[in-house]
């Protein structure tokens, strides 16, 4: 009977940090000098490329290079040329890895940072909401009440 109880607490507690650890799709907000995109992520690790070409995930024509997103689990890293740099506020950020092609930096979301590269620079902001489930048939907050039909206010 203990044995039993034990067993049913630690599938309780197994379900638990499942339900609280699994992947919810989500939309990804990507603001490059006021330009915002939105990119669907429905699975991860994802990589989305903004760039200047049409073969990218946000095209940005005002970029000399392509640039990735990293998007992990709970986690946004951002790729650029090694020659770029990443100023979060007046500093400069230090790129989490380096292999002389290119620099990895860690995002935090909702944060602005400057992306300057050879030639400009560049106010980038990444965001993320979880997607909408619901269809415009289940929204309701639009309709009318019965007292607005009757013009009663």
């Amino acid at each position: 009977m203990l044995l039993a109880l034990a067993g049913l607490a630690a599938f309780g507690v197994l379900g638990v940090l499942y339900w609280t650890q699994r992947f919810r799709p989500f939309v990804l907000t990507v603001s490059l000098d006021g330009k915002v995109s939105d990119v669907s992520i429905d699975e991860v690790p994802l990589v989305v490329r903004i760039g200047p070409t049409m073969d990218c995930d946000c095209v940005a024509p005002e970029l000399q290079a392509p640039f990735s997103l990293v998007v992990k689990r709970r986690t946004v890293h951002v790729e650029v040329p090694a020659q770029w740099q990443l100023i979060r506020g007046e500093r400069d950020v230090m790129p989490r890895s380096h292999d002389g092609q290119t620099a990895r930096y860690d995002l935090e979301m909702g944060n602005v940072v400057k992306l300057v590269t050879a030639g400009a620079e560049h106010w980038l902001t990444v965001d993320k909401r979880l997607q909408q489930t619901e269809t415009d048939e289940d929204d309701t907050s639009n309709s009318e009440s019965p007292l607005d039909l009757l013009g009663i206010r």
